[in-house]
């Protein structure tokens, strides 16, 4: 099929539940900035995460188009167009080529990777961000007193479709590390470590903002006894969650993790009690994704810093990663949820180096990019076929990318592997291609039954069949195949295998032995020593047997187990001719060979007695 790219495959609904993907705000500055002890990692997350089709198999090398930055990424918002990015950054460029200044925040052109005029120029880290419903406003949040030319503190509203601030100013006294958008967008909530907003109104690290107007806090109150690092919105907007480091919100005890009723103070019965922080919170559905630094308990079971929890009782579910390490970021695509963070192993003792896949039952899929240091941030488009993660790492998928990546989806496998055109030395190996973004097609062929492990050769894109030639006549031969493109290669078909053709015997040696046997051998040729063959007496019209008489079968025995057969019940002085067919392992007979002929001696006579 037709070759397309990352870029231009991405489809993602610009709608309020999926443009806060998942993002991790990450500081080593929060200890001194907030005048009080932060941990080194806090975190924000999607309002909500919908549910489009199964996640795709994303390839494990990053795209090299998309630009890198030189500092820390914190959060990643994808909207239809743009890619928005924030952290401790100061540049952004192509890896390994000239940067463009970019203080603290950014935006990429979703299609091309490359920075777009969008430049705020914050004057400290961003932390977090959010998109309104119609993707105009951009919020941001941190630890800036200056961002969009103006004056603003440590929140902020900018025009996505300009560098020019909105009048909204919440006015944060403190750090502000997470934000999250009601599905209505009438309302933005904001977590972190902030004390008062609008200059004066008491608000204890939660707050609810009227995103109409200047930012004036709403009367919601929840009043958290400390950090909130995590933010999410359910997906029928009646359910604020929060998680962080408190342990009473509300007015009442909640370890880490809270529900709260959006409509009003009032915090729910969701009680999932985790035995330590919560660093990030996903929703999905009727599901509940959280990570962080608990280890041994959430919502009643023991989970190590990654679970699901029910919507309806925020008891845990069955599904259980088990990661060595912090849990930064979650964002869910479909059936699949990406995780990103410190931890090294998931599910016990799989390897996954900062940056983990995990399917429907909690078990990491192949997808391995192999993060050279933590990943806090992450985002998935709305139609799966892309990953962003951002954080501290210097290296990932192998190769160099400072602090961001794209990753994106490798081609759908191939399938009905077959062959066709099968010859004595060549197999034209043949296949289904069932993608529109591959560059290619990686052709494993070599001896079976084995399944090949070894490349022979990558055919262009659109390609359904390729020849192998040189090969050895009945010879079995297995073959394989994976759609590949710049990011990765699909699964493999099945193994499939068949047999080159035998060659067409030459002519056996036929001799007169008596005046009713002749001695019929079948002569060397090209084929393999397992090669069976079959002999006709073209003259009598029927096979011969092992023993030497006539059958209406054929009987099949190599060139040595034949030997040199004597055929009786001929007659006399009569000329007979033969033929010989061989036929290969897999059961495919040639044609028959030329013929071999002698006569019968007279009555009487024998070869031994004409000598």
């Amino acid at each position: 099929m037709r070759h397309g790219t990352c870029a231009t495959s991405m489809v993602c609904n610009a709608t309020a539940s999926q443009q806060v993907c998942a993002a991790l705000k990450f500081s080593f500055a929060l200890k001194r900035r907030a005048g009080r002890f932060l941990p080194a990692l806090a975190g924000l997350v999607c309002l909500f995460v919908a549910a489009p089709a199964a996640g795709a198999e994303m390839g494990n090398t990053p795209r090299a188009a998309t630009w890198v930055t030189d500092g820390p990424v914190y959060a990643v918002v994808r909207t239809t167009d743009t890619v928005y990015i924030c952290g401790a950054f100061h540049n952004v460029g192509p890896s390994g080529g000239t940067w463009t200044p970019r203080n603290h925040i950014a935006a990429l052109d979703a299609s091309t990777g490359f920075a777009t005029d969008w430049n705020p120029n914050a004057d400290s880290y961003v932390n977090a961000l959010a998109v309104s419903g119609d993707g105009l406003t951009v919020y941001a949040g941190g630890q800036f007193t200056f961002i969009g030319g103006q004056t603003r503190n440590r929140i902020a509203a900018l025009n996505a479709t300009g560098n020019a601030i909105t009048t909204w100013n919440p006015n944060a006294n403190n750090v502000v590390l997470a934000l999250a958008v009601s599905g209505d967008g009438l309302t933005v909530y904001a977590g972190g470590g902030f004390t008062t907003v609008n200059g004066t109104t008491t608000r204890m690290r939660i707050a609810a903002l009227d995103a109409t107007g200047a930012g004036t806090a709403t009367t919601w109150n929840p009043n958290a006894n400390d950090i909130v690092n995590a933010l999410a919105v359910s997906g029928d907007g009646t359910t604020v969650y929060a998680g962080g480091q408190f342990t009473n919100i509300g007015g009442q005890p909640r370890k880490y993790i809270a529900a709260l009723d959006a409509a009003g103070n009032a915090i729910t019965t969701w009680n999932p009690s985790a035995s330590g922080n919560v660093s990030t919170i996903a929703v999905s559905g009727t599901t509940v994704y959280v990570g962080g630094a608990f280890v041994t308990s959430i919502g009643g079971a023991s989970r190590n810093r990654i679970a699901a929890l029910n919507a309806s009782d925020g008891l845990a579910t069955a599904w259980n990663p088990n990661a060595n390490s912090y849990v930064y970021a979650l964002a869910v695509s479909g059936t699949t949820v990406y995780a990103g963070g410190a931890f090294t192993t998931v599910n016990g003792t799989t390897p996954r180096n900062r940056l983990a896949a995990l399917n429907a039952t909690g078990t990491a899929t192949t997808w391995d990019p192999n993060a050279g240091n933590y990943v806090g941030a992450l985002a998935v488009s709305g139609d799966g076929s892309t990953v962003y993660a951002g954080g501290g790492f210097m290296t990932i998928g192998g190769v160099s990318r400072t602090y961001f990546a794209q990753f994106c989806s490798v081609p759908t496998a191939p399938t009905n592997p077959g062959a066709t055109a099968v010859a004595t030395d060549s197999i034209t190996w043949t296949w289904q291609d069932n993608s529109s973004d591959e560059t290619g097609f990686k052709v494993y062929s070599g001896v079976g039954p084995t399944a090949p492990d070894t490349v022979t050769v990558t055919t262009i894109a659109g390609a359904t069949q390729w020849q192998h030639t040189g090969l050895t006549p009945n010879m079995q031969y297995a073959f394989q195949t994976a759609a590949t493109n710049g990011y990765g290669d699909s699964a493999k078909t099945e193994n499939f295998t068949t047999w080159t053709l035998a060659v067409e015997p030459v002519a056996p040696t036929v001799t007169a032995k008596s005046d009713s046997e002749l001695d019929v051998k079948v002569s060397a040729d090209a084929n393999p020593e397992s090669t069976v063959f079959a002999i006709r007496n073209v003259t009598s019209g029927n096979w011969v047997q092992a023993n030497g008489s006539g059958g209406a079968s054929p009987v099949w025995a190599t060139r040595t187990g034949w030997g040199t057969v004597t055929v009786i019940g001929l007659a006399r002085l009569t000329l007979y001719r033969f033929t010989v067919t061989a036929r290969n392992d897999g059961g495919v007979e040639t044609v028959a060979g030329p013929e071999g002929s002698a006569s019968t001696l007279p009555v009487g006579l024998s070869m031994m007695s004409v000598e």
